[in-house]
């Protein structure tokens, strides 16, 4: 576990471990490596670091304080290189599965709540879904790699249990909003 201590702004890396990583109030950024690690920013605007392939569907992270329009997400490839932001962003409509498999198969065959018919999610593409009971129930952050469909190795699953901010409606929502 890693507490970061003061006001400046300081990075906090995780490793292989199951990490809690808590920020200060300095703009922090986070990254907590492989494992399902719990990442808090604290109050100040934080950027949380993802690489494909290290928060999936068998071990997703879990941020617990994302300020909408002040924390940023920024991406990793699998290589652990950086990369632009995902091309599109929506919010899923809300959903009521009871497995994280399903939640991917549903965000995958309609990623925008907002336009009739399906919407599948796109390579370089992010959704956003509320699942609003069960065992499941939450706030979750989908990310398509460059690869068309869903892999379970690489392509990310971020649970996000705390928000600052007005969650977005459904439909298309500004990249900008959430990643760097």
């Amino acid at each position: 576990n890693l507490k970061l201590i003061g006001t400046n702004n300081i990075n906090g890396t995780g490793n292989n471990a199951n990490n809690i990583i808590t920020g200060n109030s300095g703009n922090n950024q986070i990254n907590g490596a492989n494992g399902a690690d719990i990442l808090t920013g604290g109050p100040g605007a934080d950027t949380f670091i993802f690489q494909f392939g290290q928060s999936t569907i068998s071990a997703s992270d879990r941020i617990t304080d994302f300020a909408i329009n002040s924390d940023k997400i920024d991406l990793l490839t699998q290589g652990g290189l950086p990369m632009n932001a995902p091309s599109s962003f929506s919010r899923a409509a809300n959903s009521t599965v009871t497995t994280l498999d399903n939640l991917i198969n549903q965000v995958f065959t309609d990623a925008n709540g907002a336009t009739t018919g399906n919407q599948g999610l796109g390579v370089n593409s992010a959704a956003l879904v509320q699942v609003t009971s069960g065992a499941i129930a939450g706030t979750y952050l989908v990310i398509n790699d460059s690869m068309a469909g869903f892999q379970s190795s690489n392509d990310l699953l971020i649970n996000i249990t705390g928000f600052t901010g007005t969650l977005p409606a459904l439909g298309n929502i500004p990249v900008s909003n959430f990643f760097i």
